[in-house]
């Protein structure tokens, strides 16, 4: 391949890519103001505003649903984080752990809850 050739080829695949980012990115304010309506129902009637059982059938409906070639692992890895930032419109989390800061304790936090919680590090478990 020429490189004349592969430059256009890089060209076109990049423009490719930022017409989907736009299109992601839509798409990802589309299901957050989902969310804060969801959000805004639940206060309303009293319920809970995170539901953990639902999550879960999200990332496993997605995994399952998932074409590739992403593994479906790092299809739930991202869509954990999408959770994660659109619950906390609705409500921010504060989930409490062994702390200090940095321990396993404080990654299963991140693994579980997504980045867009209030982690709070605690001295013992008591606590």
């Amino acid at each position: 391949m020429a490189v004349n050739d592969r430059d256009a080829d890089l060209a076109r695949h990049r423009e490719a890519i930022d017409r989907l980012d736009r299109e992601v990115l839509a798409r990802l304010n589309e299901r957050a103001r989902h969310a804060q309506a969801i959000g805004a129902l639940k206060a309303g009637a009293g319920g809970p505003a995170w539901r953990p059982e639902r999550e879960a059938q999200v990332l496993d409906r997605l995994a399952a649903e998932n074409p590739g070639p992403l593994d479906a692992e790092h299809v739930t890895a991202v869509f954990r984080q999408v959770i994660s930032a659109c619950r906390a419109l609705e409500e921010k989390l504060r989930v409490a752990y062994l702390g200090p800061a940095g321990t396993f304790s404080h990654a299963a936090v991140s693994r579980q809850f997504g980045a867009f919680v209030d982690a709070v590090p605690l001295p013992t478990i008591d606590e």
